[in-house]
């Protein structure tokens, strides 16, 4: 697809943060949805490992905007999904989405779960359109899991920020989170470096 306009914005998320408390969730579908709090129409999944017994056994899964989405690839229908000018966000347009499921199909292949799904009673898909930039979901977050950070700042780290948040953080609703880095041991026990040989 070549270059793609960047996102100017990303959700980013620490599993070791996230406790499964489902707030995410009920943020998103009541912002969404009229203020009706329909976790299937949440554009962010929990996922829970139910083999672990710990705290650990929850992992937020928001659209990362990917740089080669392969959502937008699997359309068929030409404008369906496209990249806003303003904001490079990945959007769905719903009044010509036909409900064909590609996009889920096509985002499955890459992360489980899809971070695009079907709303089966308008039979369009739905997806993470960071709230014009401005994402509820990680305001409402108790524990900081999940956060927004713009496009410099995800420059700078990169996936260091995905994997792990190292910083104070206030444990309340709505906390005022101060600049943080990536948990670089975290990062090189996910990420080691190949030895030259």
């Amino acid at each position: 697809m070549g270059n793609l306009q960047a996102s100017k914005g990303y959700i980013i998320c620490d599993p070791s943060l996230c406790t499964g408390c489902l707030t995410c969730e009920a943020v998103c579908s009541a912002f969404k949805s009229n203020s009706v709090v329909r976790p299937e129409l949440s554009r962010i999944k929990i996922s829970v490992n139910i083999f672990s017994g710990t705290i650990d056994s929850f992992i937020p899964n928001p659209c990362y905007q990917c740089d080669d989405p392969k959502c937008l690839v699997a359309c068929p229908i030409d404008g369906a999904l496209y990249i806003d000018k303003k904001t490079g966000v990945r959007l769905v347009n719903e009044f010509l989405c036909i409900g064909c499921g590609s996009c889920v199909q096509a985002c499955g292949q890459e992360f489980d779960p899809p971070r695009i799904m079907l709303d089966k009673e308008k039979n369009v898909a739905i997806k993470c359109d960071l709230c014009n930039l401005d994402p509820q979901c990680t305001k409402w977050c108790p524990n900081g899991a999940i956060r927004y950070i713009d496009i410099s700042d995800f420059k700078k780290m990169g996936k260091k920020y995905i994997v792990c948040f190292d910083e104070f953080y206030t444990k309340d609703f709505g906390p005022d989170f101060e600049a943080f880095k990536g948990n670089e041991l975290v990062y090189e026990k996910l990420y080691p470096k190949k030895e030259s040989k």
